[in-house]
């Protein structure tokens, strides 16, 4: 579903700032006391807020910097991340927010005094925004929270200052986390395959037998293994999570994929294949002492089901996935946390019962 475009968000943004009222996450609209002679913070963000192209956090010696190419564009990035896709509900919250931060009532204009409301050049958070003609618009100067008047509202009251400007502001908005963590901006999702999907999983590594569970039928519970030794019993909980680990993935760093850098050993490849025919594959690879993955996805024959036939209603469509992951997944690679990595390269000990503890001989 395509997202609800920056044209309608600025006229609520409008809309809201003019009648004092805000809608806070998970809540409903509520009204707040009026603000006599509040006043946008930052003059004219209303009216150019759909022609910024580019929004800047900085403070304490860090930077980050989220562009998309032109105003018509939903396709935000992170500059700091190679360009990889920045979370988009994130980034026109805040820029909305700053749009719709209001001035209650003025505060000190003596520069000695800024840093006690962190307002100063050093202690503040400063959030840049350009447009697309290349014109930088006012830059907050976002300092410490300050404690609200109307502790029922949840409405953040904080103080700010326009850079360049003398007078200090307490402030009223919603502003969202200011981060100059460039990955807090990053969009979190990862291509996976919802245990229900799933068809079999094929654990290999260099110079060891492949691990591979699989089931006939999504309505079998149960998944059988192969690669197993003869004696080894299996782990039927672990078999089944084994199918489940591919489901929700998160990355804690992410970088260009560069086949010039070679792992340090021990290459793992999981493959996922679902009963429609989609296949995913997850490599890890050892760098550093870190984890990092790679996903290729494509399509494979299912014996069971019909040549071409048609996803089931509200199932997706197989090849329309594998587009979406090459597409996301294709030119990156993922630092996985150690968990993660864990769960997806099981060895043989991780999927086998351990052996029942000798018992001690009786004392006499």
């Amino acid at each position: 579903m395509k997202p609800i475009t920056f044209a309608v968000f600025a006229a609520v943004t409008a809309a809201v700032a003019g009648a004092a009222l805000y809608t806070v996450a998970n809540r409903s609209a509520e009204t707040l006391p009026e603000v006599a002679g509040g006043a946008p913070l930052v003059p004219g963000l209303t009216d150019q807020i759909n022609q910024v192209v580019a929004l800047t956090v900085s403070g304490a010696g860090a930077s980050v910097t989220i562009t998309r190419p032109t105003p018509d564009s939903d396709h935000w990035s992170v500059d700091e991340k190679a360009g990889y896709p920045a979370a988009l509900d994130q980034v026109r919250q805040t820029i909305l927010a700053v749009a719709g931060t209001r001035t209650l009532e003025p505060r000190t204009i003596k520069p000695e005094q800024y840093s006690k409301l962190q307002v100063d050049d050093a202690g503040a958070i400063r959030v840049a925004l350009r447009t697309a003609d290349g014109r930088t618009l006012p830059v907050l100067l976002v300092g410490k929270s300050a404690a609200s008047s109307s502790p029922d509202h949840p409405v953040l009251h904080f103080y700010a200052r326009l850079a360049g400007e003398a007078q200090s502001w307490l402030a009223v908005g919603q502003l969202p986390s200011l981060s100059t963590d460039p990955m807090q901006w990053v969009e979190r999702s990862l291509p996976g395959l919802p245990e229900a999907r799933v068809r079999a999983v094929t654990v290999s590594r260099p110079g060891v037998a492949p691990l591979t569970i699989s089931r006939k039928d999504a309505g079998q519970k149960d998944f059988t293994v192969e690669g197993l030794p003869a004696d080894a019993r299996p782990n039927q909980v672990r078999l089944n999570q084994l199918a489940t680990v591919a489901d929700f993935l998160s990355f804690d760093d992410v970088a260009k994929r560069d086949p010039a850098i070679l792992p340090d050993a021990d290459t793992v490849v999981t493959t996922l294949h679902a009963f429609d025919g989609e296949v995913l594959t997850i490599r890890i690879d050892r760098r550093n002492g870190k984890s990092w993955a790679s996903f290729t996805a494509e399509t494979e024959a299912v014996p069971t089901a019909a040549p071409n036939a048609p996803a089931p209603a509200g199932q997706p469509d197989p090849a329309q996935e594998v587009r979406n992951t090459q597409e996301r997944t294709a030119a990156w690679s993922y630092r996985l946390p150690d968990y993660s990595a864990k769960e997806l390269t099981p060895g043989v000990d991780d999927l086998t019962e351990k052996p029942p503890a000798a018992s001690e001989p009786a004392k006499p």
